[in-house]
C-alpha cells in the first residue's frame, strides 16, 4: 500500500475511536403514582419490628396476587436454634 492510502486508514480509524468515545446520556426512570406513594410511606433507613414491617407490607401492596416476604434474621446468641414450620415450604 502506499503511504496516502495507509495514512487515509489511519485517519479513519482515528475517527472511528473519537466516535466511540461519546458519552451516553443517563435516562431518568418515570415512576407511578402509587409507586410514589408507597415510597413516601416507607423509611429506608429505619429498622422496623415485625409486626409494623407486616402491616406496613399489607397496607403497601396493590398488588391481586399473594406476595411473597423474605426475611433475614441476624441472631446475636450463640447455641440459639428454632425450628419454623411453613406452609408449602418446599414450593407450590
Amino acid at each position: 500500500m502506499s503511504k496516502t492510502k495507509i495514512n487515509k486508514v489511519e485517519e479513519k480509524a482515528s475517527e472511528v475511536k473519537e466516535e466511540k468515545k461519546v458519552k451516553k446520556v443517563a435516562v431518568v426512570k418515570v415512576r407511578g403514582k402509587k409507586y410514589k406513594e408507597v415510597k413516601a410511606k416507607i423509611d429506608g433507613l429505619k429498622l422496623y419490628k415485625i409486626d409494623q414491617a407486616i402491616e406496613l407490607l399489607k397496607v403497601s401492596s396493590n398488588t391481586k396476587f399473594d406476595q411473597t416476604l423474605e426475611l433475614h434474621i441476624v441472631v446475636k446468641k450463640q447455641g440459639l436454634s428454632v425450628n419454623v414450620n411453613l406452609p408449602h415450604s418446599g414450593g407450590k
